[in-house]
């Protein structure tokens, strides 16, 4: 059993930049450990997460900034949706800020004093408002077709690229030979299911924090295969 809590040095938890940040690699990693048998989500000091530090994303109209701020938002839920035991969202106090977490939990356990918000810092930003409530299943129900249109979307892509959709780990065998080796119980039915295949390396493509990377001048060098420097010039990137 993993309990993952949201804190800050120990008290409730206020949510910066750098936490959005780091949470994209922490649920993919929640998610890939094969250990976890259950995952209980939970806050500190009586709150869920109460508050953000909106300064520390620094000037969010700034399109650069947002850009990175959406897809980090985008590869948290993709990331906790996509751990295959049962989550379990255990809300004291509050849960104003990214509620969605705990919504997308299998099970939500909330105590008396639990109370469910989407809105930030309305009020510094001249927005007010009055009686009104907020359908947080239909909060849950949106963000969760997000996620399941967003994997669609990823895998019609590929489909109509008429590319092969391998699923594992590669390493590099011989120049621009690279054998996958996929891990069994984890391929998905319109995947290559063979625990361990060759494929030439000249056409590949990384994936990173859940994202697909294809190869070209977007991906970042890998170091030790440049030092492997494949015979295919294509292949200096992976």
């Amino acid at each position: 059993m993993l309990v993952a809590e949201f804190h800050s040095d120990g008290g409730p938890f206020t949510f910066t930049a750098q936490d959005h940040t780091e949470f994209v690699e922490a649920f993919y990693r929640i998610a890939q450990d094969r250990a976890n048998k259950v995952v209980i989500l939970t806050g500190a000091g009586g709150e869920f997460i109460p508050g953000i530090d909106f300064s520390s994303f620094g000037n969010v109209a700034d399109p650069a900034v947002w850009s990175q701020v959406h897809d980090e938002g985008v590869q948290i839920l993709e990331n906790i949706d996509n751990i295959r035991v049962p989550v379990i969202a255990a809300v004291e106090g509050r849960a104003h800020v990214h509620s969605e977490y705990a919504l997308l939990a299998n099970v939500i356990v909330a105590g008396e004093d639990a109370s469910f918000h989407d809105i930030r810092r309305s009020v510094e930003f001249g927005i007010t408002h009055d009686g009104f409530k907020i359908d947080m299943s239909g909060v849950r129900d949106r963000k969760r077709d997000m996620v399941h249109g967003l994997n669609e979307m990823y895998l019609q892509n590929y489909r109509s690229t008429g590319a092969e959709f391998i699923l594992g780990t590669g390493r590099f065998i011989a120049p621009r030979t690279v054998e996958i080796s996929s891990p069994v119980g984890l391929v998905p039915r319109n995947a290559s299911a063979l625990p361990n295949r060759s494929a030439p390396g000249c056409r590949l493509f990384r994936k990173l924090s859940r994202n697909v990377l294809w190869g070209g001048s977007g991906v970042r060098t890998t170091p030790r295969i440049s030092r492997a420097r494949p015979r295919n010039r294509r292949c200096d990137r992976i």
